[in-house]
């Protein structure tokens, strides 16, 4: 809650913006890395199954 607080009402000078946009960024970077070169595999609807037996 406090986070928020700080969030909302501007507080330590704004420096918790930098560290939200390097967070952002580094997250938007993966995401954009594995769609371009992940590799990616066609899975028929038949062929969905869970991944481990429970």
């Amino acid at each position: 809650m406090q986070a928020f607080r700080a969030v909302m009402f501007g507080a330590f000078d704004n420096g918790w913006v930098h560290a939200c946009g390097v967070v952002l960024l580094s997250g938007a970077v993966a995401v954009g890395l594995m769609a371009i070169f992940g590799r990616w595999k066609d899975v028929l609807l038949a062929d969905y199954k869970p991944t481990i037996q429970v």
